[in-house]
């Protein structure tokens, strides 16, 4: 407790009490696992934000889990939040999820704010093996030259194959049908991870194309990440590149796992190649239990996007 509340005083003193500066708009509030990973997440199962990036990762999360997010630019009072909840279950069973995603953010049309409820629900198939997933989406978005909110009703759609313990794949395409929002546009990711939750180093690749075949638009939009945990006392290291819409960020992160009660606190920044002066930071606790094993882990995400 002592940990946790010494380090919340610490960030929040950080942070000054102003409004915040819209974030870019590749980058949602998510969780400091991702961050770290440079967002290469469409076929990591081993996390709560398989929720948002394929809702067939769903189908292979092991353990119930809580999450909370908030996301400021810079060192401003956070203005981006989100709110994660995933269940687990048997093989082959299905599984739900459930998520509150809240951006204030800024994209080709200007800076808009938006809001969506995220109901992910995943069936595995062969064993569990093979989930697929489908998503429904309650969202909002207001631009500022506007007065009122205009709100839809949207759907993601993935699939996944757990080909072994150490190695699945990820296919997901994100606001596939409903309300044509302007801050909700389509997207297609391609990923893979290889290791699994146990081992030491895992990692992570992530294409993004509007169209198969598109590759000019994939050489300007990929992803790319590493996580080390040797496991003890040790802190675990996130690291990776992303290069999205033809612009390069790093992204890195330490993560420490089984402070007091089993807590997992995880610490993530990114920035951009060129300049190195845009960044964003993240810190991520929260809880989450194991099934039949009592098993607790503890994950609150704080980021400060970049742009």
């Amino acid at each position: 407790m002592r940990i946790r509340v010494l380090i919340a005083v610490v960030f929040m003193a950080a942070l000054r009490l102003q409004a915040a500066d819209p974030l870019p708009a590749p980058f949602p509030p998510i969780n400091a696992y991702s961050a770290g990973l440079g967002f290469a997440n469409a076929a990591v199962w081993d996390d709560p934000s398989a929720v948002i990036w394929n809702p067939a990762g769903l189908g292979l999360i092991t353990s119930m889990s809580a999450e909370a997010s908030v996301a400021g630019r810079d060192a401003e009072w956070p203005s981006s939040w989100s709110f994660i909840l995933s269940n687990p279950s048997g093989a082959g069973q299905s599984r739900f999820g459930f998520a509150l995603l809240r951006r204030h953010s800024l994209d080709q049309t200007g800076e808009y704010r938006s809001f969506a409820a995220i109901m992910p629900l995943s069936y595995g198939y062969n064993r569990g093996r093979i989930p697929f997933g489908l998503t429904m989406k309650f969202a909002g978005e207001r631009y500022d030259d506007r007065d009122d909110w205009s709100m839809g009703l949207l759907f993601d759609a993935g699939v996944a194959w757990r080909i072994s313990d150490g190695f699945s794949l990820g296919l997901s395409r994100l606001n596939i049908a409903g309300s044509a929002l302007t801050s909700f546009r389509r997207e297609s990711w391609l990923a893979g991870s290889l290791g699994s939750p146990d081992s030491p180093v895992v990692l992570a690749g992530q294409v993004r194309f509007d169209r198969p075949g598109d590759r000019e638009f994939m050489e300007r939009n990929w992803s790319s990440g590493v996580r080390i945990d040797f496991g003890g006392a040790t802190p675990a290291l996130r690291g990776g590149y992303l290069k999205r819409n033809g612009v390069f960020w790093y992204a890195g992160g330490v993560g420490w796992e089984n402070l007091e009660s089993n807590t997992r606190i995880e610490y993530g920044i990114l920035y951009r190649a060129e300049g190195q002066v845009e960044r964003a930071h993240f810190l991520t606790y929260g809880y989450s239990m194991r099934p039949g094993s009592g098993m607790r882990r503890h994950l609150l995400s704080f980021r400060n996007p970049l742009e």
